[in-house]
C-alpha cells in the first residue's frame, strides 16, 4: 500500500493528504509515491465510508467522507483492507460494484486520471 499519504496534482503543485489532514502544498517534482497507489488508497478509504452513489455526493462531500474515515481510525489503510476483504467474501458482486464506484469517484473528486484509478 501507500505510505499513508495521498497526493493530488493541481496546476503544478500537489496536496499531500495525510491521516485526516491536507498537509502542505509542494512542487510536482517533490511528490512522493505514484498516482496508482494513491488512487487505490483513496478508493479503499472511500469504500469504508457510509457515502453511497445514491447520495450523489459533491467533491466536497467525497473529500469529507474520506477525511472522516482517516480521522476515525488509527490505521485506516489496514482497517479498510480488512473491511474490503470481509465485504468481498460476503457479497462479492456488491463489493465489486461499490469499488468501481469508489474508483471513479476518487478519479473525479481528487482529479486523479481515471486510468490510474482503474489500473491500481
Amino acid at each position: 500500500m501507500a505510505s499513508g499519504f495521498v497526493e493530488r496534482t493541481l496546476k503544478g503543485t500537489s496536496t499531500r493528504l495525510g491521516p485526516g489532514k491536507v498537509c502542505e502544498e509542494m512542487p510536482d517534482d517533490q511528490v512522493y509515491g505514484d498516482a496508482r497507489a494513491n488512487a487505490t488508497v483513496l478508493a479503499e478509504v472511500l469504500f469504508c465510508s457510509p457515502l453511497q452513489p445514491s447520495d450523489r455526493p459533491t467533491v466536497h462531500e467525497v473529500r469529507q467522507a474520506v477525511e472522516a474515515v482517516w480521522d476515525a481510525y488509527d490505521a485506516p489503510e489496514q482497517m479498510c483492507v480488512a473491511q474490503l476483504a470481509a465485504d468481498y467474501g460476503r457479497h462479492p458482486e456488491l463489493a465489486c460494484a461499490r469499488m468501481r464506484w469508489c474508483r471513479g469517484t476518487v478519479a473525479w473528486a481528487y482529479d486523479v486520471p481515471l486510468a490510474a484509478a482503474e489500473a491500481a
